[in-house]
């Protein structure tokens, strides 16, 4: 393997946890800074001590001057005393340049720790704003993709009807024919079974919710006629709060059910103007005149429990950051 390839993969695989090496190399660096900070604070507390005692110096100096107008006494190394002037601009002049010597000197001191912290938080806000494009791509994504799959169910729905799109959709398995042979009279008989499935819908995903005694133990009924009166008018109130609101999340609406809140509820949901449809639906029933779909009556079951599938929007926080009409 030549230089070329192995550099180009190792480019690659840097590129690929860029986000993870920025952000830990970041909390590192961070953390040095710290600690050479903390090491460094002996050094800046002695140059604070020096100087205040060279301010002192100075103020003094300026006193002296006031008392004697203006003049210092000032006595060299032969012993000759001379009058030297003084004035408020000399005294402002040497507090400016120990201000100024100061500052300097805790600069330096601290170059090193405000260097790495500096760039410590760089690294992690270069990981960040890495990820949100990644997830911004992620979203975009998801969004063509589950536009794809709306227009391939459409296609099945119009070819073979809303029964076959549910049995295809959650996976349920086709009626079977049970023989029964009678042991005394050799006589067979067949009964055509079909299982329902539904138990298996995935409990996490925001988009659906099995509808019976054990998710929804206070408005389930057992009876599927009162059941879908029940949802339907829970329906109309998710619409209601979409409409007042202008967002609705999936664990809301859950809420309103009757229904556990879920993780994957918080942030998922519908905008009232967002891409999505702009309203509320658990594609239950038919928008025209509100009617029970055909695949209900055929598939539910009231043991079971009713199949919910939300027409979520998506993200909705994401879908809220985007520039959109007024509500």
């Amino acid at each position: 393997m030549g230089i070329g390839v192995i550099l180009r993969k190792t480019g690659f695989v840097l590129s690929k946890y860029a986000p993870e090496i920025l952000t830990y190399g970041g909390v590192v660096t961070m953390v040095a800074g710290t600690v050479v900070a903390c090491k460094q604070t002996p050094k800046a507390i002695q140059i604070m001590d020096e100087a205040k005692t060279n301010l002192e110096a100075i103020k003094a100096t300026n006193e002296e001057a006031e008392k004697n107008g203006g003049q210092l006494a000032r006595t060299d190394a032969n012993g000759t005393t001379t009058m030297i002037s003084y004035s408020k601009q000399d005294y402002q002049k040497d507090l400016t340049i120990q201000h100024v010597n100061n500052a300097k000197a805790l600069a330096k001191t601290y170059a090193l720790p405000a260097a790495l912290l500096i760039g410590g938080a760089a690294c992690v806000l270069g990981g960040h704003g890495i990820l949100r494009k990644r997830n911004a791509v992620a979203i975009a994504t998801l969004g063509s993709v589950m536009e794809g799959f709306r227009k391939y169910r459409s296609n099945v729905i119009a070819d073979l009807g809303e029964v076959a799109d549910k049995k295809y959709r959650f996976g349920l398995p086709a009626p079977k024919k049970v023989e029964t042979v009678n042991a005394e009279t050799g006589e067979v008989t067949e009964e055509v079974v079909d299982p329902k499935g539904f138990a298996d819908l995935p409990e996490a995903d925001p988009r659906y919710l099995m509808y019976n005694r054990a998710t929804c133990p206070e408005m389930y009924k057992g009876n599927l006629l009162a059941d879908l009166t029940a949802l339907k008018s829970a329906q109309c109130q998710c619409n209601d709060y979409l409409k007042m609101y202008g967002h609705l999340s999936v664990n809301r609406a859950r809420e309103i059910i009757g229904a556990y809140a879920i993780p994957e509820g918080c942030d998922n949901g519908w905008v009232i103007d967002g891409k999505g449809d702009g309203y509320v639906d658990f594609t239950l029933f038919n928008r025209d005149d509100g009617s029970v779909k055909g695949w209900v009556m055929e598939l539910a079951d009231e043991n079971q429990g009713i199949p919910i599938e939300f027409n979520i929007d998506g993200n909705i926080k994401a879908l809220l950051a985007r520039p959109r009409n007024a509500r």
